[in-house]
């Protein structure tokens, strides 16, 4: 094997290896839903892009804004642009970290309607238990274009204060928008529908 044979393998090799090392980052990083750290931290995706300025397609739809602990509180995320990916969760203003509100700890835990139940649109998200068990909801990967999740929330037991929902939003692996908040909820010990005990009635139920 003669030396000019040896120089055109090693620079088809060469040529091989630079388009390996730039070939675009997979769509499919963290396709199963956002890692706890996330939900703990500024709930920013780790694909290397800052999260998108202008106004997000994107609103959180609330059922009502005054609650009592005892009761779910129906959350609708609606976009006019199909997305990916998502997270949620709630957090007490009284909470709120002012340079990163995002980063403030989740409240409360999450119910996902009719999860386990074949053909359900709900089987697009899966439960974060971070800082507590269904402390937020992320994406599972089973529906990559999704326009419309429905979810509901509830606070602990015997808590009173002011929440805000908030979510950050992935429309593809370079876009997304990150801190898009709800309007505010107040939670009491009376307020709401009632104080009726629901302990027993399954979120679902209730819809």
């Amino acid at each position: 094997m003669n030396h000019n044979h040896w120089k055109i393998m090693l620079q088809e090799l060469f040529l091989t290896l630079l388009s390996l090392i730039h070939l675009p980052p997979p769509v499919l990083c963290f396709s199963r839903g956002s890692p706890t750290s996330a939900c703990a931290g500024n709930m920013v995706p780790r694909h290397g892009y800052d999260p998108q300025t202008g106004a997000a397609p994107v609103e959180i739809v609330l059922d009502q804004q005054a609650i009592s602990h005892k009761e779910y509180l129906r959350v609708t995320i609606r976009s006019s642009q199909a997305f990916k990916g998502f997270l949620v969760k709630a957090v007490d203003i009284l909470q709120f970290d002012k340079k990163s509100p995002v980063s403030s700890p989740p409240i409360g835990s999450w119910y996902i309607p009719y999860l386990n139940e074949s053909g359900s649109g709900s089987a697009s998200a899966q439960y974060l238990h971070c800082g507590g068990v269904q402390a937020a909801v992320t994406h599972s990967g089973v529906t990559t274009s999704m326009y419309v999740i429905s979810l509901q929330w509830r606070p602990p037991d015997h808590y009173h204060g002011v929440v805000n929902i908030m979510a950050t939003i992935v429309r593809d692996y370079a876009a997304y928008w990150a801190g898009v908040q709800s309007s505010q909820v107040q939670v009491g010990r009376t307020e709401g529908r009632g104080d009726t005990d629901i302990s027993d009635t399954l979120p679902g139920d209730i819809l």
